[in-house]
């Protein structure tokens, strides 16, 4: 019979296991009386003393681990130098049909670890078509109304899943990242392109709260932003939060990208500085209105049932009689709105 040293654990006579200080587990095997292998049970290799000890009993400690490519080398290195296979074996702690082997080159390198094609999901694997028929509906709603993994796990539950929600995550998971966007990656000059676009924000104003466009330009090759915000996202507005960005910068791209444009024509950028308006020939009613974007705007009398140019800015309105400025405004976005000047109408 064969006993292990108490200093490396309790002791273990015949057929049995010894747990040892560490944790580890010693599995003695015993063949027609004579001791005929251990097993050690772990990932680790055991404490080379503990090898020493188990050595003066006759035994043979191979390791478990998975070889690397050092273990290779140190196996070849060793027989190069003249080492025998069964010593090799009792240093490297391998078997002699390992090490002859990987002597013979039939195995040039550790075998790679090969995780099988198809895992088994015995409790979620009947669920699966389910998880997909969910995720194919998501894709017709608005981002924030989309189910997340655990309301999926949660509906499967109601519908007599028994699994864990891990595995349900990790399904969801997999096949939404097989569906995520790419994209090409850019290169730009600098000076060379800038890229538009109009987004929203709310104001508290004394009124209540109101929504406010916010025009966005972007450089493409440093991108420096410039935002300004704006009473509307028509072409005086956006002139004029075009006129105040380039200003801003201190230049002009070459070019300027709109990201779905509702009212932008394409055009030459100027090489100065232009009138950021709309402007719209007008007849002077008898009123002393002219009207523009439905709303009117009074003039001096000597203007009545004359044709003049309106110029629309984002913040006023001038209004051009033979070559001058017989009329200036406040910008009224009110439909139907008079705006006027009692000096009109002395």
């Amino acid at each position: 019979m064969v006993a292990v040293r108490n200093e490396f654990g309790s002791n273990a006579l015949g057929r049995g296991r010894t747990f040892c200080k560490t944790g580890h587990v010693l599995e003695i095997g015993v063949q027609n009386g004579p001791t005929s292998g251990v097993r050690w049970a772990s990932e680790m290799d055991p404490p080379q003393r503990f090898l020493e000890a188990l050595s003066q009993f006759g035994f043979q400690f191979r390791s478990r681990r998975m070889l690397t490519v050092d273990d290779f080398g140190r196996i070849r290195r060793a027989h190069r130098d003249g080492m025998s296979i069964r010593e090799i074996a009792r240093r490297f702690h391998h078997s002699r049909y390992r090490v002859r082997e990987i002597l013979r080159g039939e195995q040039s390198e550790p075998r790679p670890y090969s995780r099988r094609k198809t895992q088994t999901a015995p409790k979620l694997g009947a669920f699966h078509e389910r998880i997909l028929e969910i995720l194919r509906d998501d894709e017709d709603q608005p981002p924030k109304q989309r189910h997340t993994a655990m309301r999926i796990f949660e509906r499967l539950r109601d519908e007599g899943y028994a699994g864990g929600y891990d595995s349900v995550r990790r399904f969801v998971q997999k096949q939404r990242r097989s569906q995520q966007e790419t994209f090409i990656p850019l290169d730009h000059a600098a000076g060379q392109r800038i890229e538009a676009d109009f987004g929203e924000i709310a104001v508290d104003f004394p009124d209540g709260r109101r929504k406010v466009s916010v025009l966005i330009l972007v450089w493409s090759y440093s991108n420096a932003p410039f935002a300004i915000a704006l009473p509307t996202q028509r072409t005086e507005a956006i002139l004029e939060g075009m006129t105040q960005a380039f200003e801003f910068f201190g230049c002009v791209p070459k070019e300027v990208w709109w990201d779905n444009p509702k009212t932008v024509a394409s055009a030459l950028l100027p090489q100065r500085r232009f009138d950021a308006c709309l402007r719209q020939d007008v007849k002077v009613d008898k009123y002393q209105f002219a009207r523009f974007d439905n709303v009117s705007y009074s003039l001096p009398r000597q203007c009545a049932f004359q044709t003049v140019t309106v110029k629309g800015y984002v913040d006023r309105v001038e209004i051009v009689h033979q070559h001058a400025i017989v009329a200036t405004h406040p910008r009224s976005y009110t439909a139907s709105d008079q705006v006027l000047d009692p000096r009109h109408y002395l």
